[in-house]
């Protein structure tokens, strides 16, 4: 009788490891309407060199708004919502502005945004699970993507990392922390106003009409 309850035991635990990684990315995306979280960002080159690491937070109002507060090494803000994205470099003093669809494209940043089915968007591929981390990739269907491929990473049914390989060779990772699902966000957050005396560049809104 004990042998058997072990061996049911291991059956269900096996069962509840053979979730896929798609599975849970799309049980993570279901019914989230908002999360934070820390980050950390590491940039390999194409012989897995590391050439550069940065961090910072994360806030996410879904659908289309977004903030990325890079803290290290040097202060940077990405804020996108109202169909354009804002990247405020305060060491060079400048704002770069892109309507949101240039933007973001088919990249891992409209999948933390949008609210359409993944598969309306991506060819998904369960890779299995290494060293404790579920992965899955997602190829654009777009022909003109600024990438072939990602990879997503999933522990116990949250994102843990992203993986990005640009046409260059370079490797983007981003590890998460400390993720809250659907905070309460306000959405004066994701509003930006360039700083004064920053230089603007790009495709910068019109002003809203004082009438």
């Amino acid at each position: 009788m004990r042998s058997v309850l072990i061996i049911l035991l291991c059956c269900i635990s096996v069962s509840a490891h053979a979730a896929s990684a798609s599975a849970e990315l799309d049980q993570f995306l279901q019914g989230l309407t908002s999360f934070t979280a820390d980050f950390r960002q590491r940039l390999l080159d194409e012989d897995k060199r590391l050439v550069e690491t940065s961090e910072g937070q994360l806030f996410v109002k879904r659908p289309g708004s977004f903030r990325w507060n890079y803290t290290h090494p040097y202060p940077q803000e990405i804020v996108g919502a109202r169909n354009h994205v804002w990247v405020y470099d305060s060491e060079l003093e400048q704002v770069s502005v892109k309507a949101i669809d240039d933007a973001l494209g088919n990249s891992p940043a409209l999948l933390l945004t949008t609210t359409r089915p993944l598969a309306e968007l991506f060819a998904i591929k369960d890779l299995g699970e290494k060293n404790g981390i579920n992965w899955v990739e997602l190829r654009p269907l777009k022909e003109d993507a600024a990438f072939n491929a990602f990879n997503i990473g999933m522990v116990r049914g949250s994102l843990q990392v992203m993986e990005l390989k640009d046409n260059f060779g370079q490797l983007t990772q981003l590890s998460f922390g400390k993720l809250v699902r659907n905070p309460e966000l306000d959405d004066k957050l994701f509003e930006f106003v360039p700083p004064a005396g920053a230089d603007v560049v790009g495709d910068v809104p019109p002003k809203a009409s004082s009438n």
